[in-house]
């Protein structure tokens, strides 16, 4: 089979290639030779999680007496004090994202507090995005995602990203984006309704039918973190242009819906099952 001459880099993928150098390595090679794409969208979703947790994590630090206490209040409920928008995901994926972020330093980096508030800071202020850009030929912008474009702010001490995500705001395209693949909707839709029963159970899945509706019922019910965000996978795929292969580790969403689209082989979805 002929291989594909343009790769699109998903969120999950990105994730790997910034803080994983072992995979950064694995990753390189797939893509070399390749026409490398990812998107404003893809961008968003790394920006609101990572970034977004990077900060939080820089943020409780400067406050506690030692790493190892900035750490431990990423388990616990008591870093809501030093927190905003904490939803009960957030608890749950915090310290697993901040993990993923200290392996980017040395083992010395990590137990030196005003070391590592450095480094942190690096990250924030530009190499945590420069390292998302890196090997990417082109990004799309079909969304206009507004999160993209948001930068850290500094704070006296302490940084922010201002995250406004909401139907009142409409500042984006992801009306327009699904008013113009709305056929495409439809049709993952109905394909993920006729999964088997034991893929229906999956409640991620059931939300991909249930949103979808929702927005195939009224476009301007896209709008806002609270239907776009969970409509997220199949955003990426409908952007995603389709000779291009889509890369990515999420293989319990990206095959439902490629299936739904009658896409699924290797040109066109890439599953990465070693990480």
């Amino acid at each position: 089979m002929i291989e594909p001459k343009c790769i699109f880099l998903e969120t999950t993928i990105q994730v790997y290639k910034v803080f994983d150098e072992e995979k950064r390595g694995k990753i390189f090679k797939i893509i070399d030779g390749k026409k490398v794409l990812t998107s404003t969208y893809v961008e968003a979703e790394f920006k609101r999680t990572f970034l977004y947790d990077c900060i939080r994590f820089y943020n409780i630090l400067r406050v506690s007496d030692t790493v190892k206490e900035a750490i431990n209040r990423t388990h616990r409920a008591m870093l809501l004090p030093y927190l905003k928008d904490i939803r009960k995901t957030s608890l749950k994926e915090f310290p697993v994202r901040i993990a993923q972020i200290l392996n980017e330093f040395a083992e010395d980096q990590r137990k030196d507090k005003n070391r590592l508030l450095r480094l942190l800071r690096r990250l924030i202020i530009g190499r945590l995005m420069d390292k998302f850009d890196d090997r990417v030929d082109e990004k799309l912008n079909k969304t206009n995602c507004a999160i993209a474009k948001l930068k850290p702010v500094r704070k006296e001490d302490s940084y922010d990203l201002e995250i406004k995500c909401d139907k009142r705001y409409k500042n984006c395209k992801i009306g327009n984006f699904l008013t113009d693949n709305k056929n495409l909707l439809r049709k993952v839709v109905k394909g993920l309704e006729s999964l088997p029963p034991k893929e229906k159970k999956i409640k991620s899945l059931n939300n991909f039918i249930d949103y979808g509706k929702k927005v195939l019922s009224n476009t301007n019910e896209a709008y806002g973190k609270r239907t776009c965000w969970p409509l997220g996978d199949i955003i990426i795929s409908l952007e995603n242009p389709i000779d291009c292969c889509l890369y990515t580790t999420n293989e319990k969403h990206f095959a439902s819906i490629y299936q739904a689209l009658k896409r699924m082989n290797k040109n066109n979805l890439r599953i990465e099952k070693d990480y």
